[in-house]
């Protein structure tokens, strides 16, 4: 079985690839792909030099794998061209692009709350991305792809615009695009529970890419997952606070990209919540010791 792996610098991917190669002997292609349409070159540079800590960390503790560092394809069909320059081929052509982008869809954030506008062309680029190489790796190996994983957890494929991708992709091909941190129903702060702390310790735990060194920000999903594991809540109390919150502020599941909010609000105002209580249990408990302690 051969898997392609597509990464990025924070925790979602980094447990789905630690996992593929500690749980399996599958062979492993890990990628990380330069998406210059949506991110500056020190975004993505700064990015990459997580890549590089996770994939040497994974190397020397779990087992080798292929990696490969690539540019994004800049498709003939891209959004940033105007319709009367855009090129469309066999696999990707205008009636199907017609069914993810259309005038109402322009306006529909991306599901991380980063992109504004550009959202659903972020996702729908980013799923051809992960197309794209796989055919390229396909061209140059005997062995092929069996399937293609990303880190996206339950939350963004099953609520977010990251339900494009899974659409898309049946669209293009009949290779399947695995997500085993969405089948496995975990919330961020079980995810980021689950990595090794040495495996922590070198991927991207902070969305502030103008940072210096790792003096995190402290108010970002990632920072604030942080906060809430070393707060003393347990893990299972914050996967049931996310059961609890996620169809009272995302809704229910629904195919209709108008109705689709941004999964990060719902992270932060989650995380922020779970840390909000746990810091006033810990207030009271703090108080609680203080007066005994008098006594």
């Amino acid at each position: 079985m051969k898997v392609l792996h597509c990464m990025s610098s924070g925790q979602d991917s980094t447990l789905s690839l630690y996992n593929l190669l500690k749980n399996t002997d599958h062979e492993v292609v890990a990628g990380y792909w330069r998406y210059t349409h949506f991110f500056s070159k020190n975004h993505l540079d700064f990015c990459q030099k997580y890549v590089y800590n996770i994939v040497d960390w994974l190397r020397t503790n779990v087992r080798d794998f292929q990696f490969r560092v690539e540019r994004a394809p800049s498709p003939t069909w891209s959004f940033f061209l105007p319709p009367e320059h855009r090129i469309y081929d066999d696999v990707v052509t205008k009636e199907i692009l017609e069914k993810y982008w259309n005038d109402e869809l322009h306006n529909v954030s991306d599901d991380m709350g980063v992109l504004g506008d550009k959202g659903v062309a972020w996702i729908i680029e980013r799923v051809y991305g992960h197309y794209y190489w796989m055919n390229e790796i396909n061209k140059h190996s005997r062995d092929k792809i069996d399937y293609v994983q990303t880190g996206n957890d339950r939350i963004q494929v099953y609520y977010g615009l990251n339900k494009l991708s899974t659409s898309l992709w049946k669209d293009m091909t009949n290779v399947r695009l695995s997500y085993p941190l969405a089948d496995e129903k975990m919330g961020r702060v079980a995810i980021y529970d689950a990595i090794p702390d040495g495996l922590k310790n070198v991927m991207n735990q902070c969305d502030d890419t103008e940072r210096d060194g790792e003096n995190w920000c402290g108010s970002c999903v990632r920072c604030l997952t942080k906060l809430v594991h070393e707060s003393g809540m347990s893990v299972e109390e914050t996967e049931k606070i996310f059961d609890e919150n996620v169809e009272k502020y995302m809704g229910v599941i629904t195919d209709n990209l108008s109705d689709v909010k941004s999964t990060r609000d719902f992270y932060m105002q989650t995380l922020l919540k779970m840390l909000k209580m746990q810091r006033k249990r810990n207030r009271k408990e703090l108080s609680f010791d203080d007066t005994t302690t008098a006594l």
